[in-house]
């Protein structure tokens, strides 16, 4: 539920249950939690998932995110496209190791491919709020003229993407001809 204190509480039943190891998938946009600093303090071994603590030195798995969107930043460089738009929920979840990492790999591959000119800070969208989502759809697929690639928005995760998706039907938009749509995380049942 991305709330700190339930994470050391969920985190200290679990050493009240004399566990033999934890693995904890942190709280977003924290270069360190309490609940983690306790297991550090017990000495109890744990793993981090999804994210990493940057104040932390512990074993974590997680996806290669700077890679896995260079790659598709570059895959979008190769179609063609010359407008993006990287969107999220919050700019305060740019402090999240994965999401800060995507961003880091979209903004590597645009300057690798000599268009850091189109770099540009993500978009934030309320996935949950149609016209949110609306107004920003309706900007991107104005953005052209005819001749022109469609903007290609990088959805920093799945729910972004299955939000600009299910707006986009409503509106008669349809992708890849009034815009391009990546997704990532790669949910089950998407």
């Amino acid at each position: 539920g991305e709330d700190e204190h339930a994470e050391a509480e969920a985190i200290a039943r679990m050493i009240r249950r004399e566990v033999n190891g934890v693995i904890v998938m942190p709280v977003s946009n924290h270069s360190t939690t309490a609940g983690v600093r306790h297991l550090i303090e017990r000495r109890l071994p744990f793993v981090l998932v999804d994210r990493y603590l940057t104040e932390v030195d512990a074993g974590y798995v997680v996806s290669d995110n700077a890679y896995g969107f260079y790659r598709l930043t570059e895959h979008l460089i190769i179609l063609g496209y010359r407008a993006f738009r990287v969107v999220n929920t919050t700019q305060a979840q740019l402090g999240t190791t994965s999401v800060r990492d995507r961003y880091s790999g979209f903004c590597q591959a645009l300057n690798d491919y000599g268009l850091g000119h189109l770099i540009q800070p993500p978009v934030t969208i309320d996935p949950s709020d149609d016209t949110d989502v609306r107004r920003h759809l309706g900007e991107w697929t104005v953005l052209r003229s005819p001749a022109e690639k469609p903007v290609a928005v990088l959805a920093m995760h799945d729910e972004i993407a299955i939000a600009l998706m299910s707006v986009a039907g409503r509106m008669g938009l349809k992708p890849p001809d009034d815009f391009a749509l990546t997704g990532f995380d790669d949910l089950p049942n998407v």
